[in-house]
């Protein structure tokens, strides 16, 4: 498999593998012999959820976590676990079908998650690729929450920044690059040129105490694409400046010409939506709302013998 099945799918094979090792399996254990079960490719095992960790390593474990509720795996030590009577009957009868609602045929792993409040709930809202909740793990439902958090922000900020007038966007354009490091933070070493003789050059940050080196920007408060003209008369600009860095940045698209062109020579393009992904990214007009703590098990503090 090239991508990482929901936990779903795991469950039948982390059950299969406690059934064939016949002896009591680490964690880790059980969640790399249900991916060779999988045939997960190196490349799904890349893949990761927001928390940072593998996603098979998450899945697998939850289906784990939900074997174990039902009765079907036990912990007889700490940090092992291993196949029970009831999940041996149920693999013959079952084999890899096994999933939620097979589960709950067993009293214990209905009150699991009646007390977890996992019980199947449909919510069209947040379905992903056609799958409902029930197939999600909590980790992958997090994500989700956090994914829409930050595209209705981002979609958010560019219909306010669309909303700027020229000067305050690009006020908005010099606060992202200090954000992000250029001049090493310093507001001293940002400027905004004067409309008077900006020559096309609306900001200007310097990259040392003597403004050696300096970065140019051009910013585009624009509703349209950004074309090749816009870019080249940028360049006539910088050469008259005696300069090559210079980044454009737009509330906008670049069409194709202009990204060739910006290609072709030391020209950074930024467009509205990577705009808001790094404004998001560095907190430029961004605050965090509220700070949840989220918690999962210490693996590592598990597998000590």
């Amino acid at each position: 498999m090239d991508k990482t099945p929901n936990y779903q799918v795991f469950i039948g094979p982390v059950l299969k593998t406690a059934i064939d090792a016949n002896t009591p399996l680490s964690r880790r254990q059980l969640c790399e012999g249900a991916a060779t079960i999988l045939s997960l490719t190196q490349e799904a095992r890349k893949e990761q959820i927001s928390s940072g960790t593998p996603r098979y390593i998450s899945n697998a474990g939850w289906a784990a976590t939900y074997l174990k509720e039902a009765g079907c795996l036990e912990t007889p030590r700490r940090s092992t676990w291993q196949v029970t009577p009831r999940g041996r009957e149920l693999y013959r009868e079952c084999g890899d079908s096994i999933n939620t609602e097979t589960l709950a045929r067993f009293p214990e792993f209905e009150e699991f998650r009646t007390r977890k409040g996992t019980r199947s709930r449909r919510n069209e809202a947040a379905e992903l690729e056609n799958m409902t909740l029930e197939k999600l793990s909590p980790d992958e439902l997090l994500g989700i929450v956090i994914d829409e958090n930050r595209r209705s922000i981002q979609n958010d900020l560019l219909l306010r920044l669309r909303k700027y007038n020229p000067y305050e966007f690009e006020h908005v354009c010099i606060d992202l690059l200090l954000a992000m490091g250029y001049g090493g933070g310093d507001e001293e070493f940002a400027e905004l040129t004067k409309k008077s003789r900006d020559k096309g050059i609306d900001g200007i940050i310097k990259q040392d105490k003597l403004g050696l080196s300096k970065v140019y920007i051009q910013a585009k408060r624009w509703n349209n694409h950004v074309t090749e003209k816009t870019v080249r008369d940028f360049l006539g600009a910088l050469a008259a400046e005696k300069v090559s860095n210079g980044v454009i940045i737009t509330t906008d698209e670049f069409d194709d010409k202009a990204k060739l062109l910006a290609a072709n020579h030391n020209i950074a393009l930024i467009d509205g939506h990577r705009l808001v992904e790094l404004m998001v990214k560095f907190r430029v007009g961004i605050e965090a709302k509220r700070t949840v703590e989220i918690l999962r098990i210490d693996e590592d503090y598990f597998e000590m013998e």
